[in-house]
């Protein structure tokens, strides 16, 4: 059996989890972010408004 990933062109997708860092397609984050569904991944501060 071969598994192949989904490729969804446009969307934002998480492609990875590690200690510390999540990667959205092939972007690593080190801090906290909105990942929308299609758009600019966001720097989150923590603050609520």
């Amino acid at each position: 059996m071969k598994f192949q990933p989904d490729h969804l062109d446009g969307v934002n997708a998480i492609g990875r989890l590690e200690s510390g860092r999540i990667f959205v397609h092939q972007t690593p984050f080190a801090h906290s972010v909105l990942v929308p569904w299609v758009g600019e991944v966001k720097s989150w501060l923590g603050r609520c408004a």
